[in-house]
């Protein structure tokens, strides 16, 4: 089942968007808040290597966008902060933009309904 769903282009083109996503704000996250100073909740030992550092900034990207904010770490910058700030932005239009597509496939799906009743009201 997860192969027919990951052959769709839709799925597969928003699942390797979401990926490029989550990437890109974890290196940004990485390249603008390197150190661990940089953080609020992060000891330095569980921040001491390049990819507990990797770990920690992606830990944060998803917490982010999954809207859960748990707030045991936070930006402590206010380039982070502004950067978190972007990725909200990017978050709610993202939300808009789903329900925006969903209304539209309610209604065009309806409307469709509507054209075949009257197609087969022409052919009786």
């Amino acid at each position: 089942m997860v192969l027919t769903i990951l052959t769709n282009e839709t799925v597969s083109k928003k699942l390797y968007y979401y990926l490029s996503v989550i990437s890109i704000f974890t290196i940004f996250f990485y390249i603008i808040g390197p150190k661990t100073e940089h953080w609020d909740g992060i000891k330095k030992h569980h921040d001491n290597t390049f990819w507990k550092k990797i770990f920690n900034r992606f830990y944060y990207t998803i917490i982010c966008i999954s809207t859960i904010g748990l707030g045991d770490m936070k930006p402590n910058t206010l380039s982070l902060k502004l950067f978190t700030i972007f990725l909200g932005i990017l978050i709610i239009l993202e939300l808009v933009n789903i329900l925006a597509i969903s209304d539209t496939d309610d209604k065009g799906e309806k409307n469709g309904e509507k054209k075949e009743e009257k197609n087969v009201e022409k052919l009786i």
